[in-house]
């Protein structure tokens, strides 16, 4: 979970001097994990991971008689990977300890690791996507530089009571961006070229995808709303054409969307054509 706070209320020394360096301009806001959070999930699933690891090592007791030695392997390896799962899990909650992000006018520094001034800089001039994915174990902010390694921020987008700090950091960074790449996405648009969103295209007259091209006046329906596929829910982008049932929708996964962000904002504010 990310707390969100005032540069008065954090130590943000160190941080303001990485940013300072890299012509960060202005502070914006600054958001930290709950370090007591922390702590307390990398215990659990420590607990958790060694006592299967003691369970395994002693043969489950007196009681455990596999039929065969060959279902004793099976048991045991099931169990082991299970506990190195575990295990695995606590390394890396505690290392997420001091995860924090701080925005900038100009670009975030993204903080991780066991160590605090551990950081990662990014200028949103250098990002070239942005997308964010979730499910019911939270999710991530995902940011990919132009020539740089990706940065993945984890966030709780299930956190529905207000005010959630999650989902205030999403906003803040999809607007951020947008701001730096809107009147480049319009040159393009304006002197007909298409934009590219993973499996779809965008321009002045329609969207394309690789199967079929559908002009604005052909699409009835455009509209966010949350599908499954083998068990699992997602959000989607799904548009409907002209005369078209339920049935003949096209859906895009908003999680493989590269920069839906900034595709929602040019279809309804620049384009006019509204997303329910």
């Amino acid at each position: 979970m990310l707390f969100a706070q005032s540069p008065q209320s954090a130590n943000l020394s160190l941080v303001q001097q990485v940013a300072a360096f890299s012509n960060l301009g202005s502070f914006i806001a600054y958001y930290r994990r709950s370090k007591v959070r922390a702590f307390l999930v990398s215990f659990a699933l420590l607990f958790f991971g060694l006592l299967l690891t003691f369970l395994v090592l002693s043969g489950f007791g007196i009681s455990f008689h596999p039929p065969t030695v060959l279902v004793g392997i099976v048991w045991v390896l099931l169990f082991g990977i299970t506990a190195l799962g575990f295990l695995h899990a606590s390394i890396i909650s505690l290392l997420r300890r001091n995860e924090h992000v701080t925005i900038y006018d100009q670009g975030l520094v993204h903080g991780i690791g066991l160590q605090q001034h551990q950081y990662h800089v990014v200028r949103w001039d250098e990002v070239e996507t942005v997308s964010t994915n979730g499910n019911e174990k939270g999710g991530q902010i995902i940011l990919r530089p132009q020539n740089g390694k990706q940065i993945s921020i984890r966030v709780n987008l299930q956190q529905k009571l207000p005010p959630s700090p999650a989902i205030s950091l999403v906003r803040l960074v999809e607007e951020r961006f947008i701001a730096w790449h809107i009147q480049g996405a319009l040159s393009q648009l304006r002197s007909g070229q298409e934009l590219n969103f993973g499996n779809l295209f965008l321009s002045w007259q329609g969207i394309r995808t690789s199967k079929t091209f559908l002009s604005w006046r052909d699409i009835a329906k455009m509209e966010i709303r949350v599908l499954t596929d083998d068990d699992r829910s997602f959000k989607a982008l799904v548009m409907y054409p002209v005369g078209g049932n339920f049935w003949q929708r096209t859906s895009f996964r908003l999680e493989d969307f590269p920069n839906y962000c900034l595709f929602h904002e040019l279809v309804i504010r620049y384009i006019g054509f509204p997303i329910t």
